[in-house]
């Protein structure tokens, strides 16, 4: 019983939307209807500004860092830190705060890592941070990333592979709009607040 509460608690604090809530405190917008529309840390950035953005990844990296810490660290059971990482994902991705619509689950899935496999976390951190600073693109920079997570995980700690590669894909499937437009040529740079899409993307 004690598990499941965890279990779903985690799923709860992925799913609050500190973005949407932070740019509603900050400057009295929905960040739904404003820039890309997304909730995450890089629309916050450009809607209403780098200290909203900063103040919104340390949350939402934390929504993922906490319940892997205080399942796997303090209650001692192991494995199941990654299940409620996974379940932090999952709620940021799709919160039922804001009719199951969420963000991409970059950040929440930084704080998973960070606590699982640190130097996984710190290696793909470089990466992403390479691929934004020389193509000004975030979402190229995560699907970049995506692989890099695979990778580094089957090199450091093989034995937590599937739960890698569930992250992985999961954050996969929220880029498929930004695959699109990638593909395109329409994908907006990390500073570029004019841009409109549905609030689901």
């Amino acid at each position: 019983m004690l598990a499941l509460s965890w279990a779903l608690l985690a799923f709860l604090m992925g799913a609050v939307p500190v973005g949407q809530i932070v740019a509603r405190y900050a400057a009295d917008v929905d960040l739904q209807s404003c820039g890309s529309g997304n909730i995450g840390a890089t629309n916050v950035a450009r809607v209403v500004g780098r200290r909203a953005g900063v103040v919104t990844l340390v949350a939402d990296v934390a929504k993922g860092a906490v319940p892997v810490f205080a399942s796997a660290w303090i209650l001692n059971w192991g494995a199941f830190g990654w299940m409620c990482g996974v379940l932090a994902v999952l709620g940021h991705c799709y919160t039922p705060f804001l009719r199951w619509r969420g963000g991409k689950g970059v950040a929440t899935s930084l704080g998973v890592l960070a606590v699982a496999l640190p130097s996984v976390a710190l290696l793909t951190v470089l990466c992403w941070l390479a691929v934004v600073g020389v193509t000004r693109r975030s979402s190229l920079g995560a699907l970049v990333a995506l692989p890099a997570v695979v990778v580094l995980t089957v090199w450091l700690s093989p034995g937590d592979v599937p739960w890698a590669c569930t992250l992985a894909v999961l954050v996969l499937v929220r880029h498929t709009e930004n695959i699109r437009r990638l593909l395109a040529g329409a994908e907006p740079s990390v500073s570029d607040s004019s841009v409109q899409e549905p609030a689901e993307s």
